[in-house]
């Protein structure tokens, strides 16, 4: 298996505990399969992509510390 199919079945996975509900088992699926593509744009020499992607996962980590000690707005109104 390369890593595009394990990122892509994590990702399917990572939706999957979404919609059950389970919000902080799949950030850590989602940063799994986010570190898959990180590996694979590394190994393709997408030194940009792997740039992007990891700024990406910076990004979510600090939502989920941000979520999980309660510091985040419960409502989407602006």
């Amino acid at each position: 298996m390369t890593p595009g199919i394990i990122g892509g079945l994590l990702l399917i996975l990572g939706s999957y505990t979404v919609y059950t509900g389970k919000i902080f088992y799949s950030v850590f699926i989602f940063f799994v399969a986010d570190c898959c593509w990180v590996y694979l744009s590394y190994l393709q020499g997408d030194i940009f992509g792997t740039i992007t992607i990891a700024i990406g996962m910076i990004l979510g980590l600090l939502a989920f510390f941000k979520m999980k000690n309660n510091k985040m707005r419960k409502t989407l109104d602006l």
